[in-house]
C-alpha cells in the first residue's frame, strides 16, 4: 500500500501546481515574449502624431493629382483634385481606425471572457455525462465556443481592414503626388521603399491566412492518423503488458496536445514579419524555408512524447534486474512478449518519418532514436534465445548501458520538442490512466514516477527561464523601438506647419505607411489567433468527438481496464481547456489594450478629431486655436508614449516576478515531496534538460 500512497502524493503535488488557473498562467507566460499588448500600443502615439501633422500641413499645400491618374483610376482617394483634401482624408481614415480598434477590442474582451463558462459546461458534461449525452449535447456546447471565436475573428478583421485601407489611401497619395511633383531625388527612393514595405506587409498578411488554412487541414489529417496509429499499436500490446499500454495512451494524449498547440505556436512572430522591412531601405525579407518542410518539422516534434514513453518502457525492460551493483535486462519481460510491441511501434514511427519527401532534422532524430531502439529490442530477443552463452551477462550489461544512453538522447529530444510545442510547463497523467497505475504496485513503477517528476520539474523551470530570456530580448527590442518612435514624434512636433516642404510631406507619409503597417500586422496576428481557436474546435475537437462516438458505440475496451472512450474523454477535455487557455491569453491582451487606450490614447484621438473639424473659413482666431490644438496633441502624444514605456517596464518586472513565483511553487510543492537525490544525478538531469532547451537549429523567434 505504501507504493500507492507515495505515488498519490506525487500526483497530488503535481496537480496542485497544474490547476486550470496555473495552465492559463503558463500560457500567458510562454506566449508573452512574442504576443502582448505592448506590440499593439507602442506604434500608436506616433501614428496619431503623424495623422495630426497631416491635418496641420494641409492648410497651406495644395495641387491637383488628376493629371497623374494611375492606370485603372483612383481606387482609394475620394477627392484627387485636391492634395490638401486627400491629406485630410488620411487623417479621417486614421481617426476612424483607432476609434474602431478601441470599440472592437472592448467587445473582444467581453466575448473572450464568456468562453470559460461554455468550456466549464463542456468539461462538466465530459466528467459526469453518459456517453450518449456527450455525443448529443457536447457539439452544441463546442459550437458556442466556436461561434464566439468566429465573432472575435470578425471584429479583429474589421480593425485589420481599417488599417489596411489607411495604408492603401496613404500609399496611393504618396505614389501619385510624387509623380505629380516630379520629385525624383533621394526622397523618391525612400518613397519607393515605403511603398514596397507596405505591399510586402499586405502580401505577408494574406499568405499567413492562406497558410493557416493549409495547416488546419494538415493537422486534422495528423490527428486522424494519430488516432489510427493509437488503435493499431494498442491492439499489438499483450494482456501482460498493461503498463506499456498505459504509457502508450499517455504518450498519445500528449501527441494530440502538441498538435493542438501548433495551431497557436505557428502564428508568425511580430518581429519575423516586420523586422525585414522596418527600415525604409530594407524591403526584401529573408527567404523562408519550404512551407511543407517547416510543417513537417513541427509535426515531428509532436511525436516526441509517445516516443519517449516507449523508450522509457524499453529502458525498464533493459535494466529490470540488478546484480552486484550492475544493471541487466529483465528476461521475464522479454519472454512475456513486452518487447515486441515496442519494436513494432518504433518501426511504424520510423516508417512514417521516412514518408516525407524531404526529411527534416527533427524527423532524422526520430529515425535515429527509433533505429537504435529497434536494435536494442532485437538484442534483447537474441539474449533470451541464447541463454546458454557464457557471455550472456556481459552482453546484458552492455544492453542496459546502451538503453540508458538512448533514454538520455530521447529525453534531450523530448525537452527540445516541448520547447517547440508546449503551452503548459508541466504534464500530468490523466485521471483515468492514473487509476490503472495505482493498481500496479511495484517499486519500479514508483521509481519511474519519481524520476519522471524530477525531469518534468527541471524541464518546466528551464522552459520558464527560456521564456524569460526571450521576454527580456523582446522588451529590449520594444523599448528601443519606443525610444526611436519618441524621437520621431519630437521631430514631427518641431516642424513649422507654415514652412513644410513637399519633401517633408513625403517623409511624413513614408513614416506613416511604415507605422500604420506595424499596427496592421498586430491586428492581422490577432485575427490568426481567433482563426486558430475556431480551427481547434472544428479540426481537433470535432475529429476527436467523432472518434469518441465510434468507440463508445462499439464499447471497445483497451488492455488497461479502461474503455477506449474514456481515453477520448481525457483528450476532449484537453482540447476544450486548450481553447479556454488561449481565450484567457487573448482576453489579457484585450483588457490591457482597452485600459491603456482609454487612459492614454482616446483623448489624443479625440484631439485628432477636433483638428480635422477645425474650420479656417470664418474665424479670426483660427491660427491660435490651431496652434493650441497642435500643442495639446503633441504634448499628449509625448505623454502617452512615455506612459506606455513606463507600463512596459512595470510589466517586465511583473513578468519576472511571476516566473519566479512559478519556480518557487515547483520547489515547495513538488520537489519537497520527492525523496533526496544525489548531486551527481541531479546534475545529470539538469544537463539533459539544458541540452534539450539550448540545442536548437532554429532561431528563438521561430517558436511562434
Amino acid at each position: 500500500m505504501h507504493f500507492i500512497s507515495e505515488m498519490a502524493e506525487i500526483d497530488t503535488a503535481v496537480a496542485s501546481v497544474n490547476k486550470g488557473s496555473d495552465k492559463k498562467e503558463d500560457m500567458v507566460l510562454l506566449l508573452s515574449p512574442d504576443t502582448n499588448w505592448a506590440r499593439f500600443l507602442t506604434p500608436a502615439p506616433l501614428a496619431i502624431s503623424l495623422l495630426g501633422e497631416l491635418v496641420l500641413i494641409s492648410s497651406d499645400v495644395d495641387f491637383s493629382l488628376t493629371k497623374n491618374e494611375p492606370e485603372g483610376g483612383f481606387k482609394f482617394l475620394r477627392h484627387p483634385s485636391s492634395f490638401r483634401t486627400c491629406l485630410v482624408q488620411i487623417s479621417n481614415e486614421g481617426w476612424s481606425a483607432f476609434n474602431l480598434a478601441h470599440t472592437n477590442m472592448d467587445q473582444i474582451r467581453l466575448y473572450s471572457a464568456g468562453i470559460e463558462e461554455h468550456v466549464r459546461s463542456a468539461v462538466k458534461l465530459l466528467l459526469a455525462g453518459t456517453e450518449e449525452e456527450i455525443s448529443h449535447i457536447l457539439p452544441n456546447a463546442l459550437g458556442r465556443v466556436s461561434d464566439i471565436a468566429d465573432t472575435c475573428k470578425d471584429l479583429a478583421e474589421c480593425i485589420e481592414e481599417k488599417f489596411a485601407r489607411l495604408i492603401s489611401v496613404t500609399t496611393e497619395l504618396q505614389e501619385v503626388s510624387t509623380s505629380a511633383k516630379g520629385t525624383y531625388n533621394e526622397n523618391y527612393n525612400k518613397t519607393v521603399a515605403a511603398l514596397d514595405a507596405a505591399d510586402l506587409l499586405k502580401k505577408n498578411a494574406e499568405e499567413n491566412k492562406r497558410q493557416m488554412k493549409a495547416k488546419c487541414a494538415r493537422l486534422e489529417d495528423e490527428i486522424n492518423k494519430a488516432h489510427d496509429d493509437f488503435n493499431k499499436a494498442i491492439k499489438n500490446i499483450p494482456g501482460a503488458a498493461k503498463m506499456l499500454a498505459v504509457s502508450f495512451a499517455e504518450g498519445f494524449l500528449n501527441v494530440i496536445k502538441g498538435l493542438d498547440s501548433l495551431l497557436f505556436l505557428e502564428i508568425p512572430s511580430a518581429r519575423s514579419n516586420t523586422e525585414a522591412h522596418s527600415d525604409g531601405n530594407k524591403t526584401n525579407a529573408k527567404p523562408q524555408k519550404s512551407e511543407m518542410e517547416h510543417i513537417n518539422k513541427r509535426i515531428a516534434y509532436t511525436k516526441a512524447p509517445v516516443l519517449e514513453e516507449m523508450v522509457k518502457e524499453l529502458f525498464k525492460i533493459a535494466t529490470g534486474r540488478e546484480e552486484g551493483g550492475k544493471l541487466y535486462p529483465s528476461l521475464e519481460a522479454v519472454k512475456d512478449q513486452k518487447v515486441k510491441p515496442i519494436s513494432e511501434f518504433l518501426r511504424m514511427l520510423k516508417c512514417s518519418m521516412l514518408e516525407s519527401e524531404t526529411t527534416t532534422s527533427s524527423e532524422k532524430t526520430i529515425i535515429m532514436i527509433s533505429t537504435k531502439g529497434e536494435k536494442i529490442c532485437d538484442r534483447l530477443e537474441s539474449l533470451v534465445a541464447s541463454l546458454s552463452n557464457e557471455n550472456n551477462g556481459e552482453n546484458g550489461n552492455r544492453i542496459a548501458d546502451d538503453a540508458q544512453n538512448l533514454l538520455n538522447e530521447t529525453r534531450i529530444f523530448a525537452v527540445k520538442a516541448k520547447k517547440k510545442t508546449a503551452t503548459s510547463t508541466l504534464n500530468e497523467q490523466p485521471q483515468n490512466l492514473r487509476q490503472v497505475t495505482y493498481q500496479r504496485q511495484t517499486s519500479s513503477i514508483l521509481q519511474a514516477k519519481i524520476e519522471n517528476a524530477r525531469f518534468e520539474v527541471e524541464a518546466a523551470k528551464h522552459l520558464l527561464m527560456d521564456a524569460r530570456e526571450r521576454h527580456e530580448r523582446a522588451c529590449a527590442e520594444m523599448k528601443k523601438e519606443s525610444e526611436e518612435l519618441q524621437k520621431v514624434t519630437r521631430e514631427i512636433a518641431a516642424l513649422n506647419p507654415k514652412k513644410v516642404s513637399f519633401e517633408t510631406i513625403q517623409m511624413i507619409l513614408a513614416k506613416g505607411i511604415r507605422t500604420f503597417g506595424k499596427l496592421q500586422m498586430q491586428w492581422s496576428r490577432l485575427v490568426l489567433f481567433f482563426q486558430s481557436m475556431s480551427n481547434l474546435i472544428k479540426c481537433s475537437l470535432h475529429t476527436t468527438l467523432h472518434k469518441f462516438v465510434d468507440t463508445a458505440s462499439q464499447k471497445r475496451k483497451l488492455e488497461i481496464d479502461v474503455s477506449s472512450s474514456k481515453v477520448f474523454i481525457d483528450m476532449l477535455i484537453e482540447h476544450a481547456t486548450q481553447a479556454n487557455r488561449i481565450a484567457f491569453a487573448v482576453q489579457n491582451i484585450a483588457s490591457t489594450y482597452v485600459a491603456v487606450s482609454d487612459k492614454h490614447l482616446m483623448d489624443r484621438i479625440s484631439g485628432l478629431g477636433r483638428l480635422i473639424a477645425l474650420d479656417n473659413g470664418n474665424s479670426d482666431d483660427f491660427e491660435e486655436r490651431l496652434k493650441n490644438e497642435r500643442k495639446q496633441l503633441h504634448e499628449g502624444v509625448e505623454k502617452a508614449q512615455q506612459a506606455i514605456t513606463c507600463l512596459m517596464d512595470q510589466y517586465r518586472l511583473d513578468y519576472n516576478n511571476r516566473i519566479e513565483e512559478r519556480k518557487r511553487r515547483f520547489r515547495n510543492e513538488i520537489e519537497s515531496v520527492l525523496p533526496p537525490i544525489s548531486a551527481t544525478k541531479l546534475d545529470e538531469i539538469r544537463r539533459i534538460v539544458s541540452e534539450g532547451i539550448t540545442k536548437t537549429d532554429e532561431k528563438v523567434h521561430d517558436l511562434v
